[in-house]
């Protein structure tokens, strides 16, 4: 499944997007608003997602999106 492949390329991809260098713990000190964001929970990783799927769904991305999801069910699929 195409969709399947492109997914697991993507999470390999944006995996460290915006990483800082420090363990979870270390983030939920160093930033305190984030950790609470995500509830103290994958900060880093949930960081990175959030942010690449901004990216993502942003209108420089629309061309992207167009040929990567056929229809609104393929992008609701892969999120």
């Amino acid at each position: 499944d195409p969709l399947t492949i492109f997914a697991i390329l993507f999470s390999a991809l944006v995996h460290d997007a915006d990483h800082r260098g420090v363990s979870n713990v270390q983030l939920g000190k160093e930033d305190e608003g984030l950790a609470r964001h995500y509830k103290g929970k994958s900060i880093a990783e949930q960081n990175s997602l959030d942010l690449t799927w901004d990216i993502l769904m942003s209108d420089n991305c629309k061309e992207l999106r167009a040929f990567i999801f056929a229809n609104k069910a393929e992008l609701q699929r892969f999120r």
